[in-house]
């Protein structure tokens, strides 16, 4: 009797020891710890936020949170895709990536698409840093780790057309969600990539918390931002755009592109709140700010 209640309580603890692993790891690169999902690369993170199931990790049983937390503890490159976020998402999509950074396999196949099935949905981007100032390539070819396994690299690019996250033309009316950077560092001085850009989602407002350094090289036709509303919140943000050694920006209509007219937008608002700090550094010979044009272009320009 005592052996046979003691076999019970084995198979019992192995039970509950299997049911623990499979709670809390759902395939090899995602964990959960508590509230915050773990990754450590670009897939899983395109799994965790795309719609849909294509990735296999949201059921019908056990479908997406309404906010969710996620820590990325490597860097990571988004794979060739161009995914509309989640619809169960309404509140908040948290993103830590603890000093890493996120690359692209395809330039023009890389952002998140805040549209009308997440309208209300409040990105936030913490501790975002590139690993080095001193990149100079101007094809943006480089190597960056692979989207589907954290231990391998492939041919692929320091940034895409758009922003990580964006709301691009034909995806619906003018957002109220928003996209907050916070502590984050993209630092490519000089990266003279004409699809490189950083800061483009389009109508969904970005707004800027802690310490902010964004710097890109003087890039050939393309805006070093392309947004209608920008809020430096709290904290000292500071952008560049060209080199000091850069005369021209050929073919960019502006710094920051702040388009009016389009997908319901009927005003573009640049605004530093009382005890914030915005330093930019305009190196190239093309206006600071854009505002009155009639359209957005999915590839970042303004025509």
């Amino acid at each position: 009797m005592k052996n046979n209640k003691k076999i019970q309580f084995l198979l019992l603890f192995f039970t509950m020891l299997i049911g623990f692993v499979f709670a809390t790891t759902v395939n090899a690169d995602v964990t959960k710890d508590g509230d915050v999902y773990h990754i450590t690369t670009g897939q899983d993170l395109a799994n965790l936020l795309g719609a849909g199931n294509a990735g296999g990790y949201w059921t019908t049983g056990n479908p997406a949170p309404a906010s969710i937390s996620i820590s990325v503890d490597n860097d990571i490159t988004i794979p060739s895709i161009v995914p509309i976020l989640n619809s169960n998402f309404s509140g908040t999509v948290n993103i830590d990536f603890n000093n890493h950074m996120y690359y692209v396999a395809d330039q023009n196949q890389s952002s998140f698409i805040m549209g009308t099935s997440t309208p209300n949905v409040s990105v936030v981007i913490h501790n975002l840093t590139s690993a080095s100032s001193s990149i100079s390539n101007t094809s943006g070819a480089a190597t960056v780790p692979s989207p589907t396994d954290a231990n391998a690299t492939i041919s692929g690019f320091l940034l895409g057309t758009n922003s990580l996250f964006s709301g691009l033309t034909g995806y619906g009316a003018a957002n109220s969600g928003t996209i907050t950077y916070d502590n984050v560092s993209i630092n490519y001085p000089n990266l003279a990539d004409g699809k490189s850009t950083m800061l483009t989602p389009m109508y969904v407002p970005m707004k800027f918390t802690g310490t902010n350094v964004l710097a890109l090289g003087g890039l050939s036709g393309a805006n070093f931002s392309t947004v209608s509303d920008v809020e430096i919140v709290s904290g000292i943000t500071t952008m560049t755009w060209g080199s000091s050694d850069v005369s021209t920006t050929s073919g960019a209509v502006a710094m920051f592109n702040m388009s009016i007219g389009a997908v319901g937008k009927t005003s573009a608002n640049f605004t530093v709140d009382s005890g914030a700090t915005a330093t930019i550094n305009n190196h190239t010979q093309t206006r600071v700010f854009n505002a009155g044009g009639d359209k957005f272009c999915n590839d970042g320009k303004y025509y």
